[in-house]
């Protein structure tokens, strides 16, 4: 998830939060950038690497409106990385 302004608390203009270009050299893939749950969905993107803490349960039921769910995968000091699943259909085959 891309860029997020950040209110700093103190009056002052807002902290612009960064996202992680280097982790398209890492990755050596291309990556889709997405501000919330229906465009990481709509992209089929399948997964989420994030700061910490822009999760949350909204977050979460959102993706679970979309008949997704996130599946934390690992969480470090600042950063959590989600797995996208798709959650079965009551008599689907899976």
């Amino acid at each position: 998830m891309p860029r997020r302004q950040k209110e700093l608390g103190t009056g002052k203009p807002k902290l612009q939060e960064t996202s992680l270009p280097s982790l398209v050299l890492y990755l050596g893939v291309p990556v889709n950038e997405a501000e919330n749950a229906k465009e990481v969905v709509g992209r089929g993107s399948r997964w989420v690497f994030t700061r910490k803490g822009r999760i949350t349960p909204a977050v979460v039921a959102d993706f679970g409106s979309l008949g997704t769910q996130l599946v934390a995968v690992e969480s470090g000091e600042n950063f959590e990385l989600y797995e996208v699943r798709r959650m079965a259909v009551a008599g689907s085959q899976p």
